[in-house]
């Protein structure tokens, strides 16, 4: 929802007043960058796809590549820059007082990370790459420097903005459930993001289990329990979706 009404403002060319202060003034635009706007405008024009992916190519060259279990944030880091994942997958966790590390989302390609840290200019978690990934990397103040100058920068900005929070939201909902529907409705959403029915899960049972505050040993037995009911194929960690319309009656009706 946030997505849909933030895009149809931009495309009236109207803003809120929080909108606008965030835009700012209109500063100076180094050469790296503003070589790429004629051909974002190309991209808006011409009816080409106006992926999300496709935007980034033309208004950042920056990339940041990780192996596996390499970090790209760290809890308290300084806020500079948004990130996309191109390839790959992450995990992000915060600690508590006590050094308790609490999982607090999975990253696929297309997600946006880091936005989270605009309020306080800090990051309030740690981002660990969980196998080799490349992500395209945006400084935020160059984001608001071309977001003055190009419509279709402010749009790509908004969509930034509002995309993790769509996802923290959806993962939100997912917590909120019982573990065969939180289970079910983590597959299913990994699926969609993914576009297949075959997936392998980049995070561990360990992992899910602590996103979802449960015993690891209680994600196994859901998984051995809906793969005994038919609906998946486990293998490790390669998944197929046997029964689509079973597994998000599993998930319920908010499983995507």
């Amino acid at each position: 929802m946030l997505k849909s009404i933030s895009t149809a403002r931009t495309q009236q060319g109207t803003f809120t007043p929080v909108e606008k202060q965030m835009f700012g003034a209109a500063l100076l635009i180094e050469p790296e960058i503003s070589s790429t706007l004629d051909q974002a405008s190309e991209l808006g024009q011409t009816g080409y796809s106006s992926s999300l992916l496709q935007q980034l190519t033309c208004v950042t060259k920056r990339f940041r590549h990780l192996n596996a279990e390499q970090y790209l944030l760290r809890q308290q880091d300084s806020f500079e820059s948004l990130f996309v994942v191109k390839k790959g997958a992450l995990k992000s966790y915060r600690l508590t007082p006590e050094g308790e590390e609490i999982v607090t989302g999975f990253y696929l390609e297309g997600d946006v990370i880091g936005a989270g840290g605009l309020g306080n200019q800090k990051h309030f978690y740690s981002v660990v790459a969980l196998e080799p990934a490349s992500l395209y990397e945006i400084p935020f103040a160059k984001l608001l420097q071309l977001s003055t100058m190009e419509p279709i920068v402010q749009q790509l900005m908004l969509k930034l903005l509002s995309q993790e929070m769509q996802a923290d939201q959806s993962l939100r909902l997912i917590q909120l459930k019982q573990v065969k529907a939180a289970i079910a409705s983590l597959i299913l959403n990994m699926a969609n993001r993914l576009t297949t029915t075959q997936l392998t899960l980049p995070m561990s049972r360990v992992d899910i289990a602590n996103l979802l505050g449960v015993a690891s040993e209680t994600v196994c037995r859901e998984f051995t329990r809906l793969q005994k009911q038919g609906l998946l194929s486990v293998n490790r960690k390669h998944i197929v979706i046997n029964d689509l319309p079973q597994l998000q009656q599993a998930a319920g009706a908010d499983c995507c």
